[in-house]
């Protein structure tokens, strides 16, 4: 067990509840925290080939790439501890089938700015992005499924043609449980500091950020929902449920490599691309 670990789980423990604020303030700075992760030459080598228009976004600056041109525009949105590079092999795929691709890298990803990142601050750069660019598709990753799924069910004004949600946790709740379990939170203190969280940010968690709670989206035309069967991130069962109760709806999974390959497999980029082209 990492040493910091050890440290947080004996504050928690001994200390936590006689500092409910400080307490609230540390989990939700270790929560988002975002681990580190450089890019590699042929990321690099990748990403050159793009034309690149950073945006400033609350005061961070967020890279954004653009590949290949088209009537047609998609937005890629990665997930947590991702690259926008990362999706290479679908990006090659579509611009070859004349889709206009736009990714860029999450706050604390990649060539943005900032240490930190959270489901509320990507749902409302996805949902600024649309706003401003008016895409016919967007497909996110993990983290950046939730964000994408949870910008169209928070504002019913949004309404987008195309949705592909891959490899989503539907309930954003059980992530601040595993966390709880990590760090060892008895249940009062951690009570508490999800109640300062909901007050301070403007949201309740199990109200606002339970998927199923929002189905069906009336302003999402056509959804594509994929899971993988060696994910043991995302639950599948949630993935099922969301693909069952929204219309006009087509669920795939397969055994493509696990909750961060699958959305590299050919089989999965054959899959998307031609959902996207139908």
């Amino acid at each position: 067990m990492p040493l910091f670990i050890r440290i947080l789980r004996w504050y928690y423990k001994y200390l936590g509840v006689f500092f409910p604020r400080y307490s609230t303030q540390l989990f939700w700075k270790t929560f988002t925290s975002v681990p580190p992760r450089p890019f590699k030459a042929h990321h690099l080598q990748f990403l050159s080939q793009a034309t690149r228009r950073d945006f400033d976004f609350g005061g961070r600056s967020i890279a954004r790439y653009l590949f290949g041109k088209g009537t047609k525009r998609v937005l890629l949105v990665h997930g947590w501890k991702g690259l926008s590079v990362d999706f290479r092999a679908l990006i090659k795929e579509l611009t070859k089938r004349e889709i206009a691709v736009e990714v860029f890298d999450l706050p604390g990803h990649g060539n943005s700015s900032g240490k930190t990142n959270n489901l509320l601050l990507t749902k409302r750069i996805v949902a600024h992005l649309h706003k401003r660019e008016g895409y016919d598709a967007i497909l996110g990753h993990s983290l950046g499924a939730a964000a994408s799924f949870f910008a169209f069910a928070h504002h019913p004004e949004l309404r987008i043609d195309q949705l592909v949600l891959m490899g989503m946790h539907t309930n954003t709740q059980d992530f601040f449980f595993d966390f709880k379990s990590i760090l060892q939170i008895p249940d009062g203190l951690y009570a508490k500091i999800v109640r300062n969280l909901e007050t301070q940010l403007g949201f309740e968690l199990e109200r606002d950020f339970d998927a199923l709670r929002f189905l069906p989206l009336s302003n999402v035309h056509r959804m594509l929902v994929i899971h993988d069967e060696k994910d043991d991130i995302a639950s599948m069962a949630g993935m099922k449920s969301l693909a069952a109760a929204q219309p006009n709806t087509r669920f795939f999974a397969g055994n493509h490599g696990g909750h961060y390959h699958h959305y590299k497999h050919e089989e999965v980029v054959k899959e998307v691309s031609d959902w996207l082209m139908a």
